[in-house]
């Protein structure tokens, strides 16, 4: 849309060729995502910008009229839209929804019908046809159901949940497959694209834990190429502080946490990778016991609590980890409002290092996966 919209200010003779591309790629888009004139899995700020860029570049006039009548649509009564509203009339939030499912069969209700009931939307959110535009094959999972951009994060966390129901291990084998396929040259993996140099869709420290993860949990042996060579990247790739930055989360938590629990989950906690991660998360925790964006200073929120919480648990024969995730845990608690729930932070990018907005499901989520974790974790004398 961007480029739609400087082709007047930068003719040339690739000029023609450019509008048409773009042109073709926005007309898929919107296609993929259900024909119902919205691009970006319904955000009214990318539709717009579509819609824009095409009428000013006179290009595609029927998908501008869609666009526009899907945006009068959804305007609010009070003339505002909603921040990725989603493609139908129900916001669709796939990531919460899988986190808050994982963490229920967790804290002990894997049985319960309407964890299965959840685990079954998973199932039918899985895509059944590729998606040409990332030369992506079927088998993945989007932010927005069974129809849009399938990706690494929502592949990964609707696998994490059906993988913690322990009924659908055929699934979970296919997901790792379509994981493996997604791999990037040197090891690690991005969100969208392999091997892309998008700035926007780059390797992200994030996703290639969460991708060892989940492969790894699906049988395959850590001493797997795949794996070492991922586990490789990782390494290199830290911050000299032990630290990871995720591509799609604010912080150093997310993406820290993340490789400090794939690698206690494969064993690996001697290695300086999980010493480093581990060392840094300890060092960012916060004075009241919380974890933020900026470590040692805060705020804290649910969501970085819960990932560090999570993440330090499982170092059972670790006094200090334990000492800490303890400390999390108890902040988790105070912080519960009444009616059971947790305020959510500014913890999700929307638009990388500028605009981070709060996500309600993942919260929750994360904060009842990280008590599950720290209960199952503890000393039986120690359970409350």
């Amino acid at each position: 849309a961007l480029t739609l919209l400087q082709h007047r200010l930068r003719p040339g003779p690739l000029a023609g060729r450019t509008t048409a591309t773009a042109t073709t790629i926005l007309r898929e888009c919107e296609q993929q995502e259900g024909g119902v004139g919205s691009l970006g899995s319904g955000d009214p700020w990318l539709t717009g910008l579509a819609a824009t860029a095409l009428h000013h570049a006179g290009t595609a006039p029927a998908l501008v009229r869609a666009t526009v009548a899907y945006l009068r649509a959804h305007a609010r009564p009070d003339g505002s839209w909603v921040l990725m509203h989603g493609m139908t009339d129900r916001d669709v939030d796939l990531v919460g929804h899988s986190l808050a499912t994982e963490a229920l069969c967790h804290a002990g209700h894997r049985t319960d019908p309407r964890v299965r009931r959840a685990a079954a939307w998973l199932l039918d959110c899985r895509q059944t046809g590729p998606f040409p535009l990332f030369d992506c094959p079927p088998g993945g999972w989007a932010w927005s159901g069974a129809q849009g951009w399938p990706n690494v994060l929502d592949t990964t966390a609707a696998l994490g949940a059906l993988a913690a129901t322990r009924s659908h291990g055929q699934v979970l084998a296919d997901g790792a497959g379509w994981l493996r396929a997604r791999q990037d040259r040197r090891g690690s993996w991005s969100v969208f694209t392999p091997n892309t140099r998008c700035p926007a869709d780059r390797s992200c420290p994030h996703a290639t834990a969460l991708a060892i993860d989940l492969i790894t949990a699906a049988g395959t042996p850590a001493t797997d190429r795949a794996v070492r060579r991922a586990l490789r990247w990782l390494t290199v790739h830290a911050h000299p502080d032990g630290s990871h930055q995720a591509l799609w989360h604010r912080g150093g938590v997310p993406a820290t946490a993340a490789v400090l629990h794939t690698c206690t989950r494969l064993r690996l906690t001697d290695t300086p990778l999980a010493g480093h991660a581990r060392a840094w998360l300890l060092t960012a925790q916060l004075a009241d016991g919380s974890w933020g964006a900026a470590p040692a200073t805060g705020p804290g929120t649910t969501d970085e609590t819960a990932r560090a919480v999570q993440a330090l648990a499982h170092l059972t024969d670790d006094p200090v980890a334990r000492t800490a995730a303890a400390r999390g845990t108890d902040w988790l608690l105070a912080a519960q409002r009444p009616d059971g729930t947790w305020e959510p932070g500014p913890a999700c990018w929307y638009i990388k290092d500028h605009l981070a907005y709060p996500d309600h499901l993942i919260a929750q989520g994360l904060a009842l996966g990280a008590l599950a974790a720290h209960h199952r974790s503890a000393p039986p004398g120690d359970r409350g």
